[in-house]
């Protein structure tokens, strides 16, 4: 039998002869009988042994613990959603990130939500559905077990598509080596883009994104965002969270954050091991209220985040990856390209230029063009009596890199494999098939490719149009083109003539 202290808890003893006698030992609850129901009234925490005993001498032991609950789980959760049409799988991922943002645990307790079926099909503008989200929260020797179940309403709100034109760039430090403030930054009538991207050091932490208001009024924030880690693998970190923002940001796929009065709201809080990485890239629009302050900031295990947000941000690590930037009339670019003549090629992520600075004072940088939305509008023309193929490609010129096309509006992008750059100057460059588009005789074609820079690859590189057809595929990661290839073992000296 489990009960907190001033929680009583009514024992039936059935078949009993006679009068009940009761006692406990020790004695941390209070002992009624009346009848055969036994009451025990808990008054301090610990574990007892409950003796109960009936006229004929026949007994029963029931053993007791008194203690608190291991936390307290929601059993109604509203969920806003938007999208054009919401996927399925996105609400299965944002219904269970909304159920552990709001069961409340104790510290050193465990945390498990269940399995989220992802709904039959896609959510329209004003459509409805409802999920039951089973949680428990496992207390260990301090607390008691909490087992319940979430039902979350889910309800796809309409909410005009938007572009933020501020980016907020979250890389310094890189490596987290003690709790504070990493960035911290406000959003209020101009949407704005967060990218934050963070390896923990060797103690556990967790990186925290927090919400705030000081507004008396209800405040209301459109959130459209990828995140992806815990992971010791930077660059799939970086790829993921680029792939998945690629795909929910023209569907204006995301979530409608409700902020409570005072209190933060905390939209990621995701414990770290031994140098895990984690990248966020995420376009916040206030709809009501405001301003809100975005914090990006680390955490140790026990410690409450509301208690740092005030703090000062951590001092940077000399490198300069952060800041404030201005994406008006920045990423859009345009590439002309005529069968029979030069090949036609942007550079992306190189060091000048660069996306601008929207703080002159702020020596800080986004050199990689970190968190940038890329449209490449691609105009193909064939003045030649003859069917042509023209091929996309990517030709890496900084080291390795990952990358994520988005490809006329495709449902899905076209990924490529992990590529490098050649070893030296002199050597040809690596090309690798991003699209082809063939042509007809004396025809023009017009394309739009979508694209970021991932988190953990290495910059800049080249999208080009060619006739000459590039590799189909990266190459295997250790191969000798590959991103990491492994020394190549030197042949055997050959023997001297006449020795054995």
């Amino acid at each position: 039998m489990q009960s907190n202290i001033g929680a009583a808890r009514d024992v039936n003893i059935q078949g009993a002869s006679g009068t009940l006698s009761a006692t406990l030992d020790p004695k941390i609850a209070a002992v009624t009988i009346n009848g055969s129901t036994v009451t025990v009234s808990p008054i301090v925490n610990g574990r007892a042994t409950l003796h109960v005993v009936d006229a004929a001498g026949a007994s029963v032991d029931i053993p007791l613990r008194v203690a608190p609950n291991a936390g307290t789980i929601a059993r109604q959760l509203a969920l806003k959603v938007t999208g054009e049409p919401v996927d399925p799988n996105f609400i299965a991922t944002q219904a269970a990130l909304a159920v552990r943002q709001a069961t409340s645990a104790n510290p050193g307790t465990t945390v498990t939500i269940g399995q989220v079926a992802p709904p039959a099909s896609p959510l329209g503008i004003g459509g409805q559905l409802a999920l039951s989200v089973p949680v428990s929260i496992l207390g260990g020797d301090q607390y008691l077990d909490v087992n319940d179940a979430t039902q979350i309403n889910v309800q796809n709100v309409a909410a005009a598509p938007f572009e933020p034109m501020v980016l907020y760039y979250s890389d310094d430090p890189e490596r987290i080596l003690s709790d504070g403030i990493l960035f911290r930054g406000s959003v209020s009538q101009q949407p704005v883009r967060i990218y934050d991207y963070h390896e923990n050091g060797s103690d556990p932490r967790r990186l925290v994104v927090a919400l705030s208001t000081s507004s008396t009024a209800a405040s209301s924030v459109h959130v459209i965002e990828a995140f992806a880690g815990p992971n010791i693998d930077v660059m799939s970190v970086g790829h993921a969270v680029t792939k998945n923002f690629l795909i929910s940001k023209p569907r204006n796929q995301g979530v409608i954050v409700d902020l409570p009065d005072g209190a933060p709201f905390l939209a990621r809080d995701v414990l770290l091991g031994f140098r895990q990485g984690v990248a966020d890239v995420a376009d916040f629009r206030v709809l009501s209220g405001g301003p809100v302050t975005i914090t990006v900031l680390a955490v140790s295990p026990n410690v409450a985040p509301a208690t740092l947000l005030d703090g000062p941000v951590l001092p940077g690590d000399g490198k300069g990856r952060h800041g404030t930037f201005s994406l008006s009339n920045y990423g859009a670019q345009t590439l002309e390209y005529t069968a029979g003549g030069d090949d036609a090629s942007v550079t992306l992520g190189d060091r000048e230029p660069t996306v601008p600075t929207a703080d002159p004072k702020d020596p800080g940088a986004d050199f990689g063009d970190y968190g940038v939305m890329f449209d490449l509008a691609l105009n193909v023309h064939n003045p030649t009596d003859a069917a042509q193929t023209v091929y996309l490609y990517e030709a890496p010129r900084g080291g390795p890199v990952r990358a994520s096309y988005l490809v006329d509006g495709a449902a899905t992008p076209t990924e490529l494999g992990c590529a490098t750059s050649p070893p030296n100057a002199t050597s040809p460059p690596h090309r690798y098939l991003i699209a082809q588009f063939e042509l007809t005789p004396r025809s023009s074609q017009a394309h739009i490719v979508r694209t970021m820079t991932d988190g953990g690859s290495n910059y800049p590189i080249e999208v080009g149009l060619t006739a000459q057809v590039p590799q189909p595929a990266t190459p295997a990661i250790s191969a000798p083109d590959g991103c990491f290839p492994k020394p190549q073992p030197s042949a055997a000296p050959e023997p001297a003539p006449g020795l054995p």
